[in-house]
């Protein structure tokens, strides 16, 4: 269900620019962190099920990966692919 996209996490709309919960989804939040905080949350609730804790736990995993990924991709935009052909030639 986890994919390495930060789309993921934003709002349908398309102008939004908040975050939710990929298995709560009903309510927004402001910074991805806090999607996460917000997982951290459910993990800690012994009044949650196993299920909904095991499902939040993946996410407060996933979500550094999300962030790193975009930032990779940032970072990697305006390289020279040249160059690294040229090592192989």
């Amino acid at each position: 269900m986890l994919k390495n996209d930060l789309n993921e996490f934003k709002r349908k709309d398309s102008n939004s620019t908040k975050f939710r919960c990929p298995f709560c989804w009903n309510k927004d939040y402001p910074y991805l962190s806090d999607v996460r905080k917000h997982a951290d949350i459910i993990v800690h609730d012994t009044g949650e099920t196993e299920t909904e804790r095991a499902k939040h736990s993946t996410l407060i995993r996933y979500i550094p990966v999300v962030i790193k990924s975009g930032q990779d991709k940032l970072s990697t935009a305006g390289e020279d692919k040249s160059s690294d052909d040229e090592l192989f030639v």
